[in-house]
């Protein structure tokens, strides 16, 4: 199915407030599949910045990282990639 809708999210220091899996749990696609907040002093979950700015959403595909294209990545070198590339980092998702 193509993909239509692009959205390019910056993020600054710090977690992502997200889970990025893939089907097969090695190779793409990757997708959204989950927001990650904080406990807040009342014990209770807040909504990431993720979540938050509504650009993204669960099931997004993951088509770029730092202007590189994903599509040939394993999930380990997405995730080593996110992991140690610089801050602020862009990430393109799509729908």
């Amino acid at each position: 199915m193509p993909l239509y809708i692009s959205s390019e999210v910056t993020f600054g220091y710090g977690p992502l407030g997200l889970q990025i899996m893939s089907q097969n749990g090695l190779s793409p696609p990757f997708a959204i599949h989950g927001f990650h907040g904080k406990m807040n002093e009342f014990g209770k979950f807040d909504k990431s910045k993720a979540e938050l700015c509504g650009a993204m959403k669960i099931n997004d595909e993951v088509i770029r990282v730092a202007d590189e294209d994903v599509s040939q990545w394993t999930y380990e070198t997405l995730l080593e990639k996110i992991k140690h590339s610089k801050r602020p980092l862009t990430i393109v998702f799509a729908r």
